[in-house]
């Protein structure tokens, strides 16, 4: 080969070669970039989609929190108002909280933006351990997807401002009216102040038994197995798999209610009192009965489900919605912190209330049966799935997405520091005083 042509020639070899490697070199760069900004502290990366979803913007993709958060507030904002105490000593008197001897499980946590960073950090300031070892790391990662998410608008509230708030991590709320700050717990009652948040069942749910047990994991499976069954093919059943306390005792309404409906069963009763038959049994402490337990996507082989408390709330409600079934729902005084956005006749079938301990089970059972059955003749026939599991499948698929539990998490943590920094509204009244002197 000539001495032009060979020049040629090895122009023509590195050009090739140096597109080869731009081409390796660009999605490796953009890989490098983002586990840098991960490193850095910058957090996950948000496409355009995602960016739409952060700060006070995402309470248009999921406007039931506000409203949710109004009813949750209202008598922390009273408890508040009464007290003279500060916030750094209203969060002592929530650490001395005692049931019994024993402190109910809780973190403090701090909520600051780090200048070298460019981010609002959350840090674990003191630990009172709970009953129940894995629920705490579990509630807390929900909470840090929520700050890393939502960091630019956490920044713009607070400032160079530090935040402290108490998470319990117990099944039952800790903080009765009088307190100066609420606690963050794992469901809402009446009677106490605090605020209900997700759950561990978001991040971890041991009793499912599967190898990954978050809830975005078990949801598309869940929605993927009642995608391949169709609603003609499900069983004619009302279905329910519960932790009853076995020959010991009971938790809640469970403890009466649903061996009453085993009863109804055994005597063969069941498809004539409410349309179809029941699946109904007790799979004893944390799922052990094996020869009961059910994986929680088969859950999804029944067209309806029958869902109760359990020793406070049950955290089922969601993974029955999931699967596209049509949910009997008894309305419970433990609230989880998504409910309010649920609507009777819309996302699932409410029944009457019933006593959470001690109620007459054999009365109910009367009193309930015929509006399950209606609800079973009305939709046992069909091919589609009915209207209200669709709804309820839908919304809570949407709702709860992990933008959903990010959003609501942002949301709340707005509205205590409300009265965290300033628990009478005084900021407020200022700012009224002023428009009025203005005008």
């Amino acid at each position: 080969m000539s001495a032009p042509r060979l020049r040629r020639h090895n122009i023509l070899v590195l050009a090739v070669v140096a597109l080869v490697l731009c081409s390796v070199a660009l999605p490796f760069r953009s890989h490098l970039g983002e586990a840098a900004a991960k490193i850095s502290g910058a957090g996950p990366f948000l496409h355009a989609e995602e960016e739409a979803l952060v700060g006070d913007a995402c309470l248009q993709s999921f406007p039931w929190i506000d409203s949710a958060l109004i009813t949750f507030f209202e008598k922390a904002r009273s408890s508040a108002r009464e007290s003279n105490l500060t916030a750094s000593e209203g969060l002592q008197a929530l650490h001395k909280i005692r049931w019994g001897k024993y402190p109910p499980g809780h973190d403090e946590v701090s909520l600051l933006y780090n200048a070298s960073t460019a981010r609002v950090e959350m840090e674990i300031v003191k630990t009172f351990k709970p009953n129940a070892a894995h629920k705490r790391p579990c509630i807390l990662d929900v909470l840090r997807d929520a700050v890393q998410r939502h960091s630019a608008a956490l920044h713009a509230l607070l400032g160079g401002r530090e935040l402290r708030l108490v998470i319990e991590t117990e099944d039952f709320p800790m903080t009765s009216q009088g307190k100066r700050l609420p606690a963050f717990a794992m469901c809402w009652e009446q009677h106490s102040i605090d605020i209900p948040i997700p759950d561990f069942t978001f991040k971890c749910y041991p009793e499912a038994k599967y190898t990954n047990t978050s809830w975005a994991e078990m949801a598309a499976l869940i929605d993927h197995r009642s995608q391949m069954v169709g609603w003609d093919r499900r069983a004619n059943a009302i279905f329910q798999r519960w932790w009853r306390g076995g020959a010991t005792g009971g938790v809640g309404p469970r403890r009466s209610l649903l061996p009453a409906l085993v009863q109804l069963r055994k005597e063969g009763r069941d498809e004539a009192e409410l349309g179809a038959r029941l699946d109904v049994e007790d799979t004893e402490f944390v799922a052990s009965n094996a020869a009961r337990f059910e994986w929680v996507d088969t859950w999804c082989n029944s067209k309806y489900m029958l869902h109760t408390a359990g020793f406070s709330y049950s955290a089922a409600l969601k993974y029955r919605l999931a699967c596209g079934a049509l949910v009997f729902k008894v309305p419970s005084k433990w609230v989880e912190f998504y409910e309010p956005g649920l609507e009777a006749g819309v996302h699932y079938v409410e029944l009457p209330p019933y006593e959470h301990e001690g109620g007459d089970a054999q009365r109910y059972v009367q009193e309930a049966a015929p509006l399950i059955k209606q609800a079973v003749v009305d939709t046992l026939g069909g091919t589609e799935v009915p209207e209200i599991a669709a709804n309820g499948q839908a919304w809570a698929l949407h709702n709860l997405s992990e933008e959903g539990l990010s959003c609501y998490w942002y949301a709340a943590i707005k509205r205590y520091a409300e009265i965290y920094f300033d628990p009478r509204g005084e900021e407020a009244e200022k700012a009224e005083v002023a428009a009025q002197d203005d005008a």
